[in-house]
């Protein structure tokens, strides 16, 4: 397992919308010592790399924060007992909001 290693996966054949998701993951920023992998596969078990941070993403899903990877980093340096993050989709985006969030919970 290569500690350094970010791997970014699509599953699907969606080509327009993969290739727009891939060019936002492009524009992130990357920790100095990782390297980003960015795989397409048809099914989950397709999926190979040696990346120990492994995202998996839906074609259409786009990062829009350019330190997200740095963002994931230190949530799971911070806390070790976390070994899985998700994301809540939305169609918009609130103005306000008014979530607390701890490791493990939402709410």
């Amino acid at each position: 397992m290569n500690d350094l290693k970010i791997c970014f996966i699509f599953i699907g054949e969606e080509e327009i919308e993969i290739e727009t998701a891939m060019a936002h993951i492009r524009l992130l920023t990357i920790p100095k010592d990782y390297e980003v992998e960015i795989l397409r596969c048809k099914t989950v078990e397709d999926v190979i790399s040696d990346a120990k941070y492994k995202v998996y993403l839906r074609p259409n899903s786009l990062i829009i924060d350019t330190e997200f990877i740095s963002n994931i980093l230190f949530i799971f340096n911070k806390y070790p007992k976390v070994g899985i993050l998700g994301a809540i989709g939305s169609e918009s985006i609130p103005t306000s909001i008014d979530i607390k969030v701890k490791p493990g919970l939402l709410y």
